[in-house]
């Protein structure tokens, strides 16, 4: 009987412990907290922001649509007047680190309801800071 108990107990603690040992995959976490529509607020190329001179509104939209994939649609809204929208996949890797968007690789932080992206695309420097809509 002593037996039975001491090896039921070594089984519970041993089960216990593989539940604490679970750990989330740092892409897929980094997809859910990027779902959601995104209000840029400063977009610069090489240095020269665009928010409020030759841009008016830019809205990023981001759908998860895998683990650590989805697609994002961008609408700008140029002070002209002019409305453009693209529609691009996205990939989150490198541990939540980087975001592959448009064949380009960008560094990607995000802190409770603000979003910063920022690395070469499209052959420009770019940085790209947004908030939670």
């Amino acid at each position: 009987m002593l037996l039975f108990f001491l090896g039921s107990s070594l089984f519970l603690t041993s089960c216990n412990k593989d539940e604490d040992d679970v750990t989330v995959d740092p892409n897929i976490e980094v997809t859910t907290q990027l779902e959601g529509t995104w209000d840029v607020e400063s977009f610069t190329e090489d240095g020269v922001e665009y928010i409020g001179a030759d841009i008016t509104s830019f809205e990023m939209k981001f759908e998860k649509e895998g683990p650590s994939e989805g697609e994002v649609e961008m609408t700008i809204i140029y002070s002209e007047g002019d409305v453009e929208r693209e529609t691009s996949d996205f990939k989150i890797k490198n541990n939540g680190k980087e975001i592959r968007l448009d064949e380009s690789d960008l560094e990607i932080e995000i802190d409770g309801d603000d979003l910063t992206l920022e690395g070469n695309l499209d052959g420009w420097r770019v940085e790209i800071e947004a908030e939670r809509d």
